[in-house]
């Protein structure tokens, strides 16, 4: 389970910037194999992960008389090293680094945004895509590339309630480095994730989405949703 913390903050029409910080609870377990047997191994920990903070640029938003979400922009970044790298078990094993909460590199991060208010009366959709790359290599270990590319709709049903529609994919390369895995890490993902949002005023509107698995494929033997 990851918990999300972020921030916000606005420095005019065309620009802001933006933080969060990760926290991952992690239960895992799983059978080593060793010399013929098998030995459990299992880690369950609460930790900080690695830090984003971002800037948007708005490159283009609708001018007109009536309200309009139109809107076009760019988003750039950093991932920073802040999470943690030395969590272990019980026995005082070292979990592998993809478990880690944090993998010790400094990531680019590249997107960009539209979103669009379309024809039919109060339908309106957006897409989206971001590139993570780490720019350099920790302790014999480089995460490998990711790309996402999410593309949604969303229904207004009345002054306060909204349907949600989305379709979120997702696609990592190996990771790289002598305390790597590349046979088991890299992989890509489809989920189509249905939603509704409630303007309870104002200033607070909630949302949640269901997230169902559309197509999966990963390299070797990993865990996933």
């Amino acid at each position: 389970r990851n918990t999300v913390v972020s921030i916000d903050h606005s420095l005019g029409p065309d620009w802001s910037l933006g933080a969060s910080l990760p926290v991952a609870d992690r239960s895992h377990d799983h059978v080593h194999n060793h010399r013929g047997g098998t030995i459990p191994e299992s880690w369950s920990f609460t930790a900080a992960g690695d830090a984003r903070v971002t800037a948007r640029r708005r490159l283009y938003a609708s001018e007109g008389p009536e309200p309009s979400i139109d809107s076009a922009g760019i988003t750039f970044g950093l991932k920073l090293p802040t999470g943690r790298r030395d969590e272990r078990n019980g026995g005082g094993t070292l979990a592998e680094r993809p478990l880690q909460p944090g993998t010790g590199t400094t990531d680019l991060l590249l997107g960009a945004q539209f979103a669009r208010a379309l024809p039919a009366d109060g339908w309106s959709g957006f897409a989206q895509v971001l590139l993570q790359a780490p720019l350099n290599e920790r302790d014999g270990y480089r995460p490998g590339r990711r790309a996402s590319l999410d593309v949604g709709l969303r229904r207004e049903m009345g002054d306060r309630f909204s349907a949600m529609l989305q379709l979120n994919s997702t696609w990592r390369a190996r990771d790289a480095g002598v305390q790597a895995e590349p046979e088991d890490t890299g992989g890509r993902s489809i989920f189509l994730s249905p939603g509704a949002s409630y303007a309870f005023s104002r200033e607070w509107q909630g949302y949640a989405f269901v997230q169902l698995p559309v197509h999966q494929r990963v390299n070797g033997v990993q865990l996933v949703a």
